[in-house]
C-alpha cells in the first residue's frame, strides 16, 4: 500500500527540484534572465514557466518563494531594484545547473509584498 511515512516528504521534495529546474530551463528562454542582463521579474517568469495559478491577490506565492528560495541557495541571483529581478548566473546560460550547488551572490532578502500582492 506504501512505503514509510516520509513518501510524501520525499516526493514534495522531488516535485520541489522539478520546479526549481523548470524555472532555470525557463530563465534561458527569457532575454532578460540571461548572466549579465537586467533581469526579470516574478510575474514575467511565472508567466513564462506556465506557473500561473488564477487566483485574485494571491498569484504568484508560488514562484516569488521558489525564486526567492534559489536566490538564498545561490542558484540564481537577485538583483534588488525597485521590484526584485532574477537573473542566471554565468554558469547557467546553457548547463543545467548541477544538484547541491551553492553558487552565485545572493544581492537581496527582502521580500518583495507590493509585487507578491497583498492578503487581505
Amino acid at each position: 500500500m506504501g512505503g514509510g511515512p516520509t513518501e510524501p516528504i520525499d516526493e514534495g521534495h522531488r516535485l520541489l527540484e522539478a520546479c526549481k529546474d523548470h524555472v532555470i530551463r525557463t530563465m534561458r528562454t527569457v532575454p532578460d534572465c540571461q548572466p549579465g542582463g537586467p533581469g526579470a521579474g516574478s510575474y514575467e517568469i511565472e508567466r513564462a514557466a506556465g506557473f500561473e495559478l488564477a487566483l485574485q491577490r494571491q498569484d504568484n506565492w508560488f514562484t516569488w518563494s521558489l525564486l526567492q528560495r534559489m536566490a538564498r541557495d545561490g542558484l540564481i541571483e537577485a538583483i534588488l531594484t525597485r521590484r526584485t529581478r532574477y537573473r542566471l548566473l554565468d554558469h547557467q546560460s546553457m548547463a543545467p545547473r548541477s544538484k547541491g550547488s551553492r553558487q552565485g551572490p545572493v544581492l537581496g532578502e527582502d521580500p518583495e509584498p507590493m509585487e507578491r500582492g497583498a492578503l487581505g
